[in-house]
């Protein structure tokens, strides 16, 4: 799939930015504490990577002859995220 963001791997810092090599992808400001802060960085940061298994997740389940209803439904669940995260 073609993706319109900067792929990953992206890296947070302990100062709540988040970085591709030297680009400066996002920072994060506002939270109640330096933790959450730090902990929101991290999670932005792994959205590449939760973005690509999401991705290979639904081409996996494509790949089934009979998915099972649950599949079927995590499969709904994964496309809505892609979805969400790339329109």
């Amino acid at each position: 799939m073609k993706t319109k963001h900067t792929p990953g791997p992206w890296k947070a810092t302990t100062h709540g930015d988040v970085y591709k090599g030297l680009d400066l992808i996002a920072s994060v400001y506002g939270g109640t504490s330096s933790q959450e802060i730090k902990a929101n960085a991290k999670l932005i940061a792994a959205v590449p990577e939760m973005l690509g298994r999401l991705e290979f997740i639904v081409e996996y389940i494509n790949t089934l002859d009979n998915p099972s209803v649950a599949l079927q439904l995590v499969r709904a669940e994964a496309e809505e995220s892609i979805k969400k995260a790339t329109e």
